[in-house]
């Protein structure tokens, strides 16, 4: 359509690079010259909280278009990593991840091209926890109830059990949620030793 367009062009190994496209007319067929940057390095160590490196973590730029070739590595077997072409556009966020180890976000950093910074980066890690649903004195099988953790909600199976993973960038707690907010049983999951708690048996009305 008419009007201004602005174009996002990225390159694997090259920083972002934005332009502003004008189209006045049906006929008009712009033809545009994009300059690339090699932009700045990042170098960093992705360590979980005891120290130890984290290797295969993902990192990645935050804001890039989706199914773009971005600027992304993963870490070795020492956690370090080493990340070409970060954007010369100020400021921009770098994350990491890992299946195990969870999310962080380190934001508002700067590089100019042809820069090169350090960074270090703590994955807390990823807490699993597992469990059942029982109801009543005979302890009988609850299927279908809802769990919440942070922001992740799973149902019980059949079998009234269920598991979730929550990323331990904050103090989790779980909520076992049953006919709606009518009864709901909510628990510390995360003691200070980080390993996991005996079980509880919470007893509700039904």
């Amino acid at each position: 359509g008419l009007g201004i367009w602005q174009l996002t062009i990225t390159a694997e190994g090259y920083a972002p690079s934005k332009q502003r496209v004008a189209l006045n007319k049906l006929t008009n067929d712009p033809y545009v010259v994009v300059p690339m940057s090699t932009g700045g390095t990042l170098t960093g160590l992705v360590s979980d909280w005891r120290g130890r490196p984290i290797q295969d973590a993902d990192i990645s730029i935050g804001g890039c278009v989706a199914k773009a070739k971005c600027s992304t590595t993963k870490t070795d077997a020492k956690g370090a990593f080493v990340l070409a072409g970060a954007p010369e556009e100020r400021p921009f966020t770098l994350n990491a991840s890992h299946r195990r180890y969870g999310v962080s976000k380190t934001p508002n950093l700067e590089l100019s091209d042809g820069e090169s910074q350090h960074v270090s980066i703590t994955l807390s890690g990823v807490l699993k926890v597992s469990g059942f649903v029982l109801k009543g004195k005979e302890r009988k099988p609850a299927a279908g109830m809802a769990i919440q953790a942070q922001d992740k909600q799973v149902m019980t199976d059949a079998a009234g059990r269920y598991s979730v993973n929550i990323p331990l960038t904050r103090w989790p707690r779980v909520r076992v949620v049953i006919g709606g907010d009518r009864f709901v049983s909510e628990f510390a999951s995360y003691p200070n030793n980080r390993s996991a708690e005996p079980i509880k048996w919470v007893d509700g009305d039904d």
